[in-house]
């Protein structure tokens, strides 16, 4: 089902700053081990937050953070999952560590499941389907392990990119200045700055524009490699979408069948 069409909408580069974390290198095709790597990473970069007193003087990297909505259906959930995957690989080639003396990143992406670690086992077909495809669930950041409001009063939230929706929740709305980048299939509520860069179509599965954004940064990230994690996660978020890309089930669009 992958698109080779690039991203339609206003026009926003996100702007970063090097990164570098504890996975493998971004020329390398993406498999499991990648994958988790990452996201144990990325949890790590997100835990320094509430640091204990001991760890005060470790250096505490920037945040971008991908956030999917607060439903955490199989949808958001692997999209926000395959694009901070493919922002930080994208930013590491690109830029290469910088981490100075200390080794440690001074920008890491992280993408945040919308609901408390407890109720993932509840949202049963990402569950099932992480499990399958073996995503170390304990590595996933939940919003009970980090606070987007904390993190941005502490200065370290760079910015803040939104996927499967595009109007964070109430309580979360004095972040929208951070946002840098929606990708999204529902309605447009048009509350994000007028200078991030957006894509909102009426897909039948976020996944499918994700989709679409990976293959459009131009470069061989390896985030799509065939038969690897990402590539099943976002494929199985489009059928469950658009009920097997059913013509008769009204959601699927040519885009998702692409």
């Amino acid at each position: 089902f992958i698109a080779s069409c690039s991203p339609r909408g206003h026009s926003r580069s996100v702007s970063t700053d090097a990164m570098t974390a504890a996975s493998p290198s971004p020329a390398s095709d993406v498999d499991i081990d990648t994958l988790n790597a990452f996201l144990r990473a990325s949890k790590s970069a997100a835990a320094s937050e509430t640091s204990t007193a001991s760890d005060l003087s470790a250096p505490k990297p920037q945040i971008i953070l991908v956030m999917g909505n607060e439903a955490a259906d199989l949808d958001s959930v692997a999209c926000a999952v395959s694009f901070a995957l493919t922002l930080y690989r994208k930013h590491a080639k690109e830029s290469g560590p910088e981490g100075g003396d200390s080794g440690a990143p001074r920008m890491m992406v992280v993408p945040l499941i919308g609901v408390p670690r407890d109720d993932f086992a509840l949202r049963t077909d990402a569950a099932w389907l992480f499990a399958d495809v073996g995503v170390d669930v304990a590595a996933l950041t939940f919003t009970d392990d980090l606070d987007p409001l904390a993190l941005a009063a502490a200065g370290r939230l760079a910015e803040l990119v939104l996927v499967d929706h595009n109007n964070p929740v109430a309580s979360l709305r004095s972040l929208l200045p951070k946002v840098t980048r929606v990708i999204d299939h529902h309605q447009d509520e048009s509350q994000y700055p007028p200078d991030a860069k957006v894509e909102i179509v009426l897909t039948g599965s976020c996944a499918t524009l994700i989709t679409e954004a990976i293959v459009a940064t131009g470069d061989d990230l390896g985030v799509l490699a065939p038969g690897g994690p990402i590539a099943k996660m976002l494929a199985a978020a489009v059928l469950l979408d658009t009920q097997n890309l059913d013509a008769n089930a009204t959601r699927a669009t040519p885009r998702d069948a692409a």
